[in-house]
């Protein structure tokens, strides 16, 4: 079984166009559908309710009912023609490049040595805001995931960079599923989903009526 998730903590206003268009995706895709908007174990985890994408990852880990998950954030738009990235992607970690942050670079190593006590290889970094998991790989990275977890918008990203970078379980989607908005809107129209990261989430409702 497969099941497409959210969060929407706080009852985003822009959730109500993206979130449809996840409805859509996962009647298609023959996926259950679930609308995260509680965060009950917040106080594990600090200040920030990025790091609910962790607690997502080990409550999917500790079930026996589906084999894989999308998890989105709630800003990204996916297209009405947007392939199976469940048969894409299979028994591997599916995952975009950010294009904010292309490539692991040298402040990034630094700060995970600093916190870690080690730093990732140089390569491609991904964006967090899209992951498909399967079940084997969530049940190997869930007891890893055990902090520190850090306050502050980006630091889940970075975390999960840190932890899954060197597992060598990573299907490298292409920057069609994590196109940031609003960088060549025109361009944009061809792209399978796009992320409104930032200050750009105001951008979402005119996107989502193409």
């Amino acid at each position: 079984m497969r099941l497409v998730a959210t969060l929407n903590l706080g009852n985003l206003d822009y959730a109500r166009h993206t979130i449809s268009c996840f409805r859509a995706y996962a009647h298609r895709t023959a996926a259950d559908f679930w609308e995260l908007t509680h965060f009950p174990r917040q106080a594990n985890y600090g200040r920030s309710n990025h790091w609910m994408q962790v607690d997502v990852i080990k409550t999917f880990a500790a079930q026996d009912y589906y084999r894989q998950l999308l998890l989105i954030d709630a800003d990204m738009l996916m297209s009405r023609d947007c392939p199976d990235l469940f048969a894409i992607c299979r028994d591997k970690w599916g995952v975009a490049v950010d294009l904010g942050r292309p490539e692991v670079d040298e402040a990034f190593r630094r700060r995970c040595a600093r916190l870690y006590g080690e730093a990732p290889k140089q390569g491609p970094y991904f964006n967090a805001g899209l992951m498909i998991i399967p079940l084997r790989l969530a049940r190997q990275i869930a007891p890893t995931l055990r902090g520190p977890f850090e306050d502050g918008p980006t630091a889940v990203n970075q975390y999960l960079n840190f932890r899954l970078l060197d597992c060598g379980e990573l299907h490298w989607l292409s920057t069609d599923f994590n196109w940031s908005a609003p960088q060549f809107e025109e361009a944009a129209r061809s792209k399978q989903i796009i992320h409104f990261a930032g200050d750009h989430k105001s951008l979402i409702p005119r996107y989502a009526e193409w």
